[in-house]
């Protein structure tokens, strides 16, 4: 853990809670996993980028499973669901995996055109929300313990 996370006090605690972040390689979604992380919580962290999600691990300790991978690819969102699955429980979802209009246009001049954008950016919004919220359903349906 960074010395710079705070320290949250007993009544924001999460120990014994599993939380879900998509897009954690960086950003808001490297800081929601340190934050998680931090207050006790046993964090599940997927992005494209491995590089990253490894070394967010290296620096948070014990506590962070790693899965890289596409949220737009539905097998990565199987893999992803497995996962959850085999804690029992997800208490935390943090659907944060995005598309970056800037860089994506950019890659997709190469891959070919703008049509290329809308058919990338259309599954990364449907899809990530549709499988990474799947499993957090058991748990709204029992309530909050």
């Amino acid at each position: 853990m960074s010395q710079a996370e705070p320290q949250p006090d007993g009544r924001w605690r999460l120990d014994g809670r599993v939380a879900l972040v998509t897009g954690a390689s960086a950003g808001l979604g490297a800081r929601f996993a340190r934050v998680l992380h931090a207050a006790g919580a046993h964090v599940v962290v997927t992005a494209r980028r491995a590089d990253h999600l490894r070394a967010l691990a290296q620096e948070c300790g014990n506590r962070v499973e790693t899965l890289a991978g596409d949220i737009a690819d539905p097998l990565h969102c199987q893999h992803v669901a497995e996962l959850v699955r085999r804690h029992g429980q997800l208490d935390v979802l943090v659907n944060n995996a995005g598309y970056n209009a800037t860089k994506g246009a950019l890659i997709n001049l190469t891959a070919g055109g703008p049509q290329s954008e809308h058919h990338h950016k259309g599954p990364v919004s449907r899809i990530s929300l549709a499988v990474t919220s799947r499993p957090a359903t058991p748990v709204h349906q029992r309530g909050y313990r």
